[in-house]
């Protein structure tokens, strides 16, 4: 139960409830007192809790100078902990760019205000930002907002929804760049033609719809009873300011470990594969570093992914085919799978959907295709 003797306190004419909050002392060895102010017991409790538990997690909630140095300190000391390494990199990246020198900088955060954060939005919408992006950036200051009022640094929660208005998200055209029938049996050809070594990585993504980070991730244990196993990934992450491989055995979503069906002619590949990957690993022998992986780099690494994408655009020219990405062939994977009336459920269940909704959104494009046919098919029945 809220403790009910607080002191009380008029502020522009409403009545809030205050406590006066002891933190750790100045570095001139000063004492450093807060007041934290909220319109009810209960809320106010809610507030000094937050205070104690942030103290103990590495926020200064002293420093309250500035936007620029606490949120800093917060996004640091806080916001990033217990994300993924490759979450971590892609919010820097937004916080560098876009968030570390802009005009809400140098903005006191006690007097921060829902004007400030609408005049940033709209310097961002001028300067050609997208909307995407704008959200994106939002998304990660709400949570700084919210702590901020709870923190009882600013008196108004501005992490409220309508406390600011976005740019609005224009959708566009759900149409997934994918290969006609006709252009993959153009490609296969090409590869099988030209002894292309990456070969049967593409026809592995197009035979079981993996992401590319799924595939290069994948060991010989990974596959068995012809189905692949797929628990792990690979990205390309930023540490101590250098790229490095890591693999990851956290899924996208919940469903995304997964038991996916290897069609016959590409397990008959794979086993040739592996028997031409033991053969040359016994011949180079402790050149070889062996972590067991299906696709690995001649010395038996990880594939950097931008390496393989760079390789997979340059065999889809020579082919004479248009530039597509990687993706796209797991896109073209669900393509073929409609098209050959395998059920929605299923189709999202193979691909690893958090649910059946993602993927009717993802390929509504190939529902009206599918609806289209059905109808020429009621047609020609009566």
């Amino acid at each position: 139960m809220a403790r009910t003797t607080y002191k009380k306190r008029l502020i522009d004419g409403v009545e809030y409830f205050y406590e006066v909050v002891e933190l750790p002392r100045k570095s001139n060895g000063k004492r450093n007192r807060k007041h934290v102010c909220a319109r009810s017991a209960a809320e106010l409790k809610k507030k000094l809790d937050k205070i104690h538990n942030d103290l103990y997690n590495g926020v200064d909630i002293s420093n309250t100078n500035t936007f620029g140095s606490l949120f800093y300190d917060w996004f640091y000391n806080t916001h990033l902990k217990n994300k993924k390494i490759s979450t971590q990199n892609r919010y820097e990246g937004v916080y560098n760019l876009y968030i570390r020198n802009s005009n809400l900088k140098n903005k006191k955060i006690k007097s921060l205000k829902a004007i400030d954060l609408q005049k940033f939005y709209n310097s961002l919408e001028n300067e050609n930002v997208s909307a995407n992006t704008i959200k994106i950036i939002h998304n990660i200051i709400k949570p700084f907002l919210h702590f901020v009022y709870i923190s009882g640094l600013n008196i108004r929660d501005l992490s409220i929804s309508g406390t600011v208005k976005l740019p609005k998200i224009v959708k566009t055209n759900n149409y997934k760049t994918v290969l006609s029938l006709e252009d993959q049996q153009k490609f296969i050809d090409y590869l099988t033609a030209t002894d292309n070594s990456d070969r049967l990585i593409y026809m592995f993504a197009l035979g079981t719809g993996l992401r590319l980070g799924e595939i290069l991730a994948l060991t010989w244990d990974d596959i068995t009873d012809g189905m692949v196993n797929v628990n792990k990934n690979i990205k390309c992450v930023k540490i101590d300011d250098k790229w490095t491989i890591i693999v990851q055995d956290t899924p996208k979503t919940e469903k995304s470990n997964r038991i996916v069906p290897i069609p016959d002619n590409i397990l008959s590949e794979l086993a040739l594969h592996q028997k031409k990957q033991n053969e040359f690993k016994n011949f180079i022998g402790d050149m070889y570093t062996d972590n067991n992986i299906v696709f690995p780099t001649e010395l038996g690494t990880y594939i950097d992914p931008s390496n393989l994408n760079r390789r997979f655009k340059k065999s889809l020219v020579k082919a004479g085919l248009n530039s597509i990405k990687f993706h796209s062939l797991r896109h073209t994977y669900a393509t073929r799978l409609f098209e050959n009336n395998v059920q929605p459920k299923v189709v999202s269940d193979l691909l690893g959907h958090k649910d059946i909704t993602t993927t009717l959104n993802i390929y509504t494009w190939v529902m009206e295709s599918q609806k289209n046919k059905a109808l020429e098919a009621i047609n020609n029945i009566f």
